[in-house]
């Protein structure tokens, strides 16, 4: 695979995404780990439509945020999908959406319960207090946050949803699986019943995978 596979994945793979209604035309940002450039990763671009772009639109950024490579300006949450690569060897690929279910978990003080095991993967995810987008701030509080974390992903209250991964498939699927959790534990709420929850045993199984 070349830096120009991984470009034309970030487009397929935030096309898919802006399909699935979790980012917007506008909102959210992913980025990969460049192959070719030690340091550095690959963003999608600010303020240009998700269900347009291509993948000469992508932009390179060094560890702080710093555009390197590309013709339009890189994500304006550059510096933390930059810094959270830089922090974790175990993560190769950042997603940032605004899931409405996600956003709207971030509103709540409830935890996620351990109903199916999908649940159980994304129930300790912190939830992150707001800073303004695009803020040094909010990048610090990510970084804080997840930058020696074991921790798969996390909420951005008033925001939206960050997850993580080895890979692009693998940081998308996190965010496609916190969304149809969240259905299933609204779903209960809206019914008002109380959910039966996995067995301790298969808890820690799932927990050592």
């Amino acid at each position: 695979m070349t830096d120009n596979d991984l470009k034309k994945e970030l487009v397929e793979t935030t096309l898919e995404l802006y399909r699935a209604r979790v980012i917007t035309g506008k909102g959210g940002n992913l980025s990969v780990r460049s192959l070719e450039h030690e340091g550095a990763v690959w963003i999608t671009p600010s303020q240009i439509h998700k269900g347009s772009l291509t993948p000469d639109q992508m932009v390179l950024i060094d560890a702080n945020g710093r555009k390197l490579q590309g013709k339009d300006r890189p994500s304006m949450e550059s510096a933390f999908h930059a810094g959270l690569t830089a922090a974790r060897k175990d993560v190769n690929a950042v997603v940032h959406t605004h899931a409405p279910l996600a956003t709207v978990w971030g509103l709540i003080d409830l935890e996620i319960p351990p109903i199916t095991p999908e649940a159980v993967f994304i129930k300790d995810y912190p939830k992150i207090l707001f800073y303004m987008g695009g803020t040094r701030d909010l990048a610090n509080a990510v970084l804080e946050t997840l930058g020696e974390s074991k921790a798969a992903g996390a909420f951005l209250c008033h925001h939206g949803l960050v997850t993580m991964g080895n890979d692009l498939v693998i940081a998308a699927e996190r965010t496609m699986m916190v969304e149809h959790t969240l259905k299933i534990i609204f779903t209960l709420l809206s019914i008002n019943r109380e959910p039966h929850v996995l067995p301790e045993n298969a808890i820690k199984l799932l927990l050592q995978m």
